[in-house]
Protein backbone atom coordinates (compact mmCIF):
# COMPACT_ATOMS: atom_id res chain seq x y z
CA UNK A 1 0.00 0.00 0.00
CA UNK A 2 1.32 3.31 -1.31
CA UNK A 3 -1.36 6.02 0.21
CA UNK A 4 -4.04 6.33 -2.34
CA UNK A 5 -2.69 3.36 -4.17
CA UNK A 6 -1.62 -0.13 -4.10
CA UNK A 7 0.82 -2.01 -6.13
CA UNK A 8 0.07 -5.63 -7.23
CA UNK A 9 3.09 -8.07 -8.00
CA UNK A 10 2.03 -10.66 -10.83
CA UNK A 11 5.00 -13.78 -11.25
CA UNK A 12 4.53 -14.36 -15.09
CA UNK A 13 6.15 -17.30 -17.09
CA UNK A 14 5.74 -18.30 -20.39
CA UNK A 15 7.18 -20.30 -23.09
CA UNK A 16 6.84 -18.87 -26.83
CA UNK A 17 9.10 -18.04 -30.74
CA UNK A 18 9.98 -14.38 -30.77
CA UNK A 19 6.46 -13.20 -31.98
CA UNK A 20 4.86 -14.67 -29.45
CA UNK A 21 7.03 -12.78 -26.74
CA UNK A 22 6.57 -9.93 -28.85
CA UNK A 23 2.51 -9.97 -29.66
CA UNK A 24 2.32 -10.87 -25.43
CA UNK A 25 3.93 -7.67 -24.40
CA UNK A 26 2.15 -6.09 -27.02
CA UNK A 27 -1.77 -6.85 -25.78
CA UNK A 28 0.05 -6.21 -22.65
CA UNK A 29 0.56 -2.53 -23.07
CA UNK A 30 -2.59 -2.28 -24.65
CA UNK A 31 -4.25 -2.96 -21.26
CA UNK A 32 -6.43 -0.38 -19.66
CA UNK A 33 -4.45 0.06 -16.57
CA UNK A 34 -0.53 0.51 -15.90
CA UNK A 35 1.06 -2.29 -15.68
CA UNK A 36 4.81 -2.39 -15.46
CA UNK A 37 6.99 -5.43 -16.43
CA UNK A 38 10.46 -5.94 -14.97
CA UNK A 39 12.68 -8.08 -14.08
CA UNK A 40 12.84 -10.60 -17.03
CA UNK A 41 14.87 -13.55 -17.39
CA UNK A 42 14.84 -14.83 -21.20
CA UNK A 43 16.43 -18.26 -21.78
CA UNK A 44 16.38 -20.48 -24.87
CA UNK A 45 14.55 -23.04 -23.74
CA UNK A 46 14.55 -24.80 -27.20
CA UNK A 47 15.64 -25.03 -31.33
CA UNK A 48 15.10 -26.90 -33.95
CA UNK A 49 14.69 -26.18 -37.57
CA UNK A 50 11.56 -24.47 -37.38
CA UNK A 51 13.08 -21.69 -34.84
CA UNK A 52 13.82 -21.01 -31.17
CA UNK A 53 11.01 -21.25 -28.51
CA UNK A 54 12.19 -19.03 -25.50
CA UNK A 55 11.46 -18.96 -21.76
CA UNK A 56 10.37 -15.92 -20.15
CA UNK A 57 10.24 -15.64 -16.48
CA UNK A 58 9.28 -11.81 -14.44
CA UNK A 59 7.29 -10.07 -13.01
CA UNK A 60 4.53 -7.27 -13.72
CA UNK A 61 3.16 -4.89 -11.26
CA UNK A 62 -0.06 -2.94 -11.86
CA UNK A 63 -1.69 -0.76 -9.48
CA UNK A 64 -5.42 -0.24 -8.16
CA UNK A 65 -6.93 3.00 -6.36
CA UNK A 66 -6.76 2.47 -2.20
CA UNK A 67 -10.18 4.11 -1.22
CA UNK A 68 -10.09 5.62 1.92
CA UNK A 69 -11.75 3.69 4.67
CA UNK A 70 -15.39 5.07 5.60
CA UNK A 71 -15.88 7.10 8.78
CA UNK A 72 -17.99 5.28 11.37
CA UNK A 73 -20.77 6.83 13.23
CA UNK A 74 -18.99 5.78 16.46
CA UNK A 75 -15.90 7.30 15.98
CA UNK A 76 -15.56 10.59 17.68
CA UNK A 77 -13.69 12.48 15.22
CA UNK A 78 -16.49 11.31 12.48
CA UNK A 79 -19.06 12.72 15.43
CA UNK A 80 -17.35 16.14 15.75
CA UNK A 81 -17.36 16.59 11.94
CA UNK A 82 -20.76 15.79 11.38
CA UNK A 83 -21.99 18.39 13.90
CA UNK A 84 -22.45 22.19 13.64
CA UNK A 85 -22.06 24.73 15.92
CA UNK A 86 -25.44 25.52 17.74
CA UNK A 87 -28.17 23.79 19.64
CA UNK A 88 -30.83 21.62 18.33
Amino acid sequence: NKGFYAEVPIDIEFTGRFHDVAMFFDEVSRLPRIVNVGELMIDISAEDSFGTVLSVKGEATTFRFVEAPAESAEDPKAAKKGKRGGKA
